[in-house]
């Protein structure tokens, strides 16, 4: 069983390939910039990515929910796309520009289990079936391509470059028979090569999708001809390990995580790794936790208390949503918000037909997805953000704590538009009457309108139909 989202109203150098004169009238044409400079200490290495992009961190992969019956007894398994596994297993990086540019750096770690190659999978049977060994050091022709195919879903077919750089100890370069606007560019760093020493000896692979004005000869031209050579070892050091930002973590919450960590589970232990995993080498992206929930966010400082607050208020309104609707069993997997900085990014994360929403639950990629608010100052902002949060919360919990399985649309809206009325002041939590439905219903009962049967009798298709004002 599916079931669907619930909606919630509210060295510097330039390789230009595309020419823009500020007299132009119209638009600015596409352009591909590889200026900025970063560093993925994670994975040993320093790239360039176009000027203007942001970092664009893989959605959650999705999981769809099977119900198998053996006589009386019924089970529910979560199934996902091996390949989306597979493929979050080794990004290292991903950026998007404004002309809709993207750049994708992934290592190759190891190459996609034959068994599982266009399977639906539990993820304990495709932790399994990976190698036990280190990453995959010896690549052959043939393998890098089927890691190629797998990756971008097209077939790849190997075009010679210019030049090797000394930087790189391998190099190999790929276009696409079903992408015409995508490049791969498979490298090595050069150990021999100054400062390169201690250089990764992972091999990995530079995906980039270009818009379709972009020309392709001069993006190859540019790439091997200057950015190749840039490449170079991090020059920042990998941390220890994955820790929760020191600037937004509530200190508070980090102690409760800590204690509740010596009990996790291990499908909370995966779906932490997954989230962390999704923010791993980002500049601008952190993560926070509590007891209950990991929160992922490229918030700017001027936000961490909102950040923190909302640490000490999910767990208090979690208590509240456990003593209204008990869980059946005790709830094994980490809790998931993810909390955008930039409203293109939402929009794109949660695609064209939810673009209008202020935050969505979305049970299939288990997030809990926050639009900015990008109007009033930062206290209205942190208001409104806790707003939407205890809603879309409910939603989350609801998801959980009956077992997955999916409830009234009703019954599940109705609790979150309570919920998110809560006064959360301490350990004292006050909910009061929706001022956005309270003045509604008055008048339609007031006018003779109010048909709760029908209203009952909706499935969630017909819930949340009509317009954004009608939602």
């Amino acid at each position: 069983m599916e079931t669907g989202p619930r909606l919630s109203r509210l060295a510097a150098f330039v390789f230009a390939l595309a020419a823009f004169s500020p007299a132009d009238a119209g638009p600015r044409k596409p352009e591909f910039k590889l200026l900025k400079a970063v560093d993925l200490p994670a994975s040993g290495i320093r790239v360039m990515i176009m000027s203007d992009s942001r970092e664009s961190p893989l959605p959650s992969p999705s999981a769809k929910l099977y119900e198998l019956r053996r006589g009386a007894e019924t089970t529910h398994m979560e199934m996902y796309d091996a390949r989306e596994l597979w493929i979050r297993r080794q990004v290292a990086g991903r950026w998007t520009d404004e002309s809709g540019n993207t750049l994708t750096i992934s290592a190759m770690l190891f190459s996609m289990p034959q068994s599982l190659r266009q399977a639906m999978v539990r993820r304990e049977d495709f932790e399994t079936a990976l190698p036990s060994d280190a990453a995959k050091k010896d690549w052959t022709a043939g393998e890098i391509e089927q890691w190629l195919a797998d990756f971008a879903g097209s077939s790849p077919e190997a075009v010679p470059v210019q030049k090797k750089p000394f930087n790189l100890g391998m190099l190999a370069a790929y276009r696409f028979q079903e992408r015409q606007q995508t490049l791969a560019y498979v490298f090595r760093l050069n150990r021999s090569a100054a400062g390169q020493s201690r250089a990764a000896e992972e091999i990995f692979a530079a995906v980039f999708e270009l818009a379709p004005e972009i020309n392709l000869s001069e993006a190859r031209e540019a790439i091997e001809t200057r950015w190749l050579g840039s490449i170079t070892v991090s020059q920042k050091k990998a941390p220890a390990s994955a820790g929760p930002s020191a600037s937004f973590q509530n200190p508070n919450s980090s102690s409760d995580a800590a204690a509740a960590g010596r009990n996790m589970s291990p499908e909370f232990l995966a779906s932490r790794e997954q989230a962390i995993a999704s923010v791993r080498n980002s500049k601008d992206w952190w993560f926070a936790e509590t007891p209950n929930y990991i929160l992922l966010s490229d918030l700017p400082l001027k936000h961490r208390h909102t950040a923190r607050q909302l640490q000490e208020d999910i767990e208090i309104m979690r208590g509240i949503f456990e003593k209204v609707i008990p869980p059946r069993s005790q709830i094994s997997a980490v809790s998931v918000i993810r909390l955008f900085a930039d409203a293109s990014d939402y929009e794109k994360y949660v695609g064209d037909d939810l673009k209008w929403s202020a935050g969505l639950w979305i049970p299939e990629k288990k997030e809990l997805v926050i639009r900015p608010v990008e109007w009033g100052g930062t206290r209205e902002q942190r208001a409104a953000i806790l707003t939407l949060v205890y809603h879309e919360g409910f939603h989350q919990y609801l998801f959980y704590a009956l077992g997955r399985k999916q409830t009234s649309p009703w019954f599940n809206e109705g609790h979150a538009c309570m919920f998110e009325c809560a006064d959360v002041s301490g350990q004292r939590v006050a909910i009061e009457e929706n001022p956005r439905f309270s003045p509604i219903i008055s008048e339609l009962s007031a006018n003779g309108f109010l048909d709760f049967k029908s209203i009952l009798d909706l499935d969630y298709e017909g819930f949340y139909a009509g317009s954004n004002d009608d939602r």
